[in-house]
């Protein structure tokens, strides 16, 4: 089968963009390939699943845009789709006085960034929002929240009635009078008038693969969460 968008990769950005599209475009034919067996295998389900305010970005970036936006979107999302997700806010502390310039300029960043309802906090006040908390000083972000991005890739995944491929390893792709033809390490081809890499940690692979030639190359970091019990 032929289709008109090939989406390389099933993280949220992949997931994000199928969704997208068929909002955008009810009848386009969507394909998403997977080398993985499942969705959100790799950074979408590997991180401290934050929803992010936005204060620590520079006022009128696009970073700050954008964070804004789509913590809105997302949590409407969450909130449609009946998703886990707790709005709980969070502490920035401030433990010795030589951090309290740094606390007092991040706080006017975020009134900058429009964030709605941050507040300076006092020590005294502190345990009023976090009992086991200690600080000469903080901000009270209340916007920021936790969620579950695997449950968020898998059900954008639905909802953008794609067909999903998954072991499905893009290993090469040509580009054809119509489009492109996607060749994956299990053997198969799959045929598409466009393509979009969503692939993470190999999306500047995949770029080069295209004839592209990207300034910066991707270079991962391995990091460690631990859970407390």
């Amino acid at each position: 089968m032929s289709y008109d968008v090939a989406i390389v990769g099933a993280g949220i950005i992949g997931a994000a963009v199928a969704h997208r599209l068929r909002q955008v475009w009810p009848e386009a034919r969507l394909l998403v390939l997977e080398k993985a067996p499942y969705p959100a295998a790799h950074q979408t389900g590997r991180n401290s699943g934050v929803i992010h305010s936005g204060i620590y970005y520079k006022p009128g970036s696009l970073k700050a845009t954008l964070c804004t936006k789509g913590r809105e979107a997302l949590y409407a999302f969450a909130r449609a789709e009946d998703l886990p997700h707790e709005q709980c806010g969070k502490l920035i502390l401030a433990t010795e006085e030589a951090e309290l310039p740094r606390l007092q300029a991040l706080y006017q960043r975020g009134q900058e960034n429009g964030i709605p309802g941050i507040r300076l906090l006092s020590s005294d006040e502190i345990p009023e929002y976090e009992p086991e908390a200690r600080g000469i000083g903080a901000i009270y972000v209340p916007v920021t929240g936790i969620i579950d991005y695997s449950a968020v890739t898998r059900r954008l995944l639905e909802r953008s009635r794609a067909d999903l491929h998954y072991q499905a390893e893009v290993k090469a792709l040509t580009r054809t009078a119509d489009g492109y033809r996607l060749h994956t390490a299990a053997g198969q081809t799959f045929t598409s008038r466009y393509f979009i890499a969503c692939a993470g940690l190999q999306a500047d692979r995949l770029a080069r693969a295209d004839g592209l030639h990207p300034p910066l190359r991707i270079v991962p970091f391995r990091g460690d969460y631990y859970e407390l019990r």
